[in-house]
């Protein structure tokens, strides 16, 4: 199966052509798993929004310049690389006297941001098939991928039997199988049974 990613109220020629819905339907799309990408990178969460914003304005300021989403992708990620890479940098030069700076390019290799990539595409592609589930087994995947919550604390938040949500837990991965890559089933099901 070809996996052609659509983002609703985008396209490349409305954004070619400054479209500012267009580019913020992108923003919207995108901006969530580019953060959790630059967390991995710098540990800060604040440092991460910071680097993707400063990416996504550069990204405004060329928009004439791209093709396709694959290269608008492909430019956000090594920008966000590279920014959060300067931003350790920074953080290293101001910390240095005070304590050991255990972060360092050299851990986050070619191989590493290449993996980082991956692992964020599988995450948002996960996600992505958890939205699209009918309500009752939304609500408790949600819970159990998004949130890390146990069966047990699944049922007690919703006010439903434990049997209840192991039923629609089980039943709605039935239906993330068919269609999720195998890649991201496999994930989806490390994730789940390490929070049980």
């Amino acid at each position: 199966m070809t996996n052609v990613e659509i983002i609703s109220g985008f396209s490349i020629e409305a954004l070619k052509k400054g479209d500012e819905s267009s580019f913020r339907a992108l923003f919207e799309h995108l901006y969530q798993p580019l953060c959790y990408f630059g967390v991995k990178i710098t540990g800060n969460l604040s440092a991460a929004e910071e680097v993707t914003g400063d990416c996504f304005l550069k990204l405004w300021h060329r928009h004439k310049g791209f093709e396709s989403l694959p290269a608008i992708k492909s430019f956000l990620y090594v920008s966000i690389r590279n920014g959060c890479l300067n931003y350790l940098k920074g953080e290293k030069r101001r910390v240095i006297r005070e304590m050991d700076w255990t972060v360092s390019q050299e851990s986050f290799t070619q191989d590493n941001f290449i993996d980082q990539i991956i692992e964020t595409e599988v995450l948002v592609e996960v996600r992505q098939a958890i939205s699209t589930l009918p309500e009752h087994y939304r609500r408790v995947l949600h819970l159990a991928f998004n949130e890390g919550l146990k069966n047990t604390e699944i049922a007690e938040r919703l006010g439903l039997n434990q049997s209840t949500v192991d039923n629609q837990k089980a039943r709605g991965i039935q239906l993330l199988q068919k269609v999720l890559s195998r890649k991201s089933f496999l994930v989806l099901l490390l994730i789940l049974h390490s929070g049980n």
